[in-house]
């Protein structure tokens, strides 16, 4: 993005990104919930052995899963990284930015309660979110 395309009048992204006066902030999840989420998705509903470990017996559970994936990292095991969501890994951990981007809050997703108000207050955002048209339901 650049130019025309930015609110502000700032150059490009990253100049945006960078300027002190913008809030950067990152949604986090539990990495538990995260795991139980992929086994659901994955492994429970498509009964895909792609997203399982190696040796993992489609059926056995999440329990034997999360041993399994407990041992293989703290084995330093290479297979975590193999899996086809890795490549996300990668882009997720700078944002797409090369530097990286240093974030002044992380929110936890599952502690949203506590944080979506004030965080509406801060970004200025009160008027849009109660107004009718926005929808909270995705």
């Amino acid at each position: 993005m650049k130019g025309d395309d930015l609110p502000g009048g700032y150059p490009t992204l990253l100049e945006a990104l960078a300027h002190p006066d913008v809030p950067r902030f990152m949604f986090v999840r539990s990495p538990y919930a995260r795991v139980l989420s992929a086994y659901q998705e994955k492994i429970e509903v498509r009964e895909n052995a792609a997203f399982a470990p190696p040796g993992y017996v489609m059926g056995s559970g999440f329990g034997p899963l999360v041993e399994d994936l407990g041992r293989r990292v703290l084995e330093n095991d290479p297979w975590p990284k193999s899996v086809p969501w890795a490549h996300y890994d990668s882009l997720a951990t700078h944002c797409m930015l090369p530097e990286g981007l240093d974030y002044d809050f992380y929110l936890k997703v599952e502690q949203m309660d506590l944080w979506y108000e004030p965080l509406v207050e801060l970004l200025g955002m009160k008027a849009a979110v109660q107004d009718p048209a926005w929808d909270m339901s995705t």
